[in-house]
């Protein structure tokens, strides 16, 4: 229970930068690495495996491109201090081939999905099918 605490902090502080200052910040090198190394600290401090980025929707294309850069860029310095780096994502958010490449697990948001009849239900098929997706765009 504690790791979802911390897991809790860590994406709230991540939250708080993709807010309204993030677009701005994420799109400054140096901004980028402070960030990324205080989540590496607070990982290693409180023995976590990693972060996990969940942005479910950035608003503008500027905000997207930053994103995927933060996601990079996170991902090579987790890397080099032995975590993991995982993204949240919707299951029609696709992320670039080369993006995926950095990324050690993806948790698929398949819940809620609208069914060929409009009911919205996450059956085993349409998680199935999300999955397929998602592979597809790495290979």
């Amino acid at each position: 229970m504690v790791r979802m605490a911390v897991c809790a902090v860590l994406e709230g502080l991540i939250y708080f930068c993709t807010c309204s200052l993030y677009c701005k910040m994420s799109t400054i090198t140096i901004s980028n690495q402070i960030l990324t190394k205080r989540m590496i600290l607070v990982s290693l401090k409180e023995d976590l495996n990693g972060v996990d980025f969940d942005w479910e929707q950035p608003s503008t294309q500027q905000e997207y491109s930053a994103y995927l850069h933060l996601i990079v860029e996170a991902a090579d310095e987790f890397h080099r201090s032995g975590l993991l780096v995982s993204v949240a994502l919707h299951p029609h958010q696709l992320l670039p081939k080369e993006v995926y490449s950095h990324v050690d697990r993806i948790h698929l948001m398949a819940y809620d999905m609208i069914e060929s009849n409009g009911v919205h239900h996450a059956s085993f098929n349409n998680g199935e099918n999300c999955v397929i997706i998602h592979y597809r765009c790495f290979v």
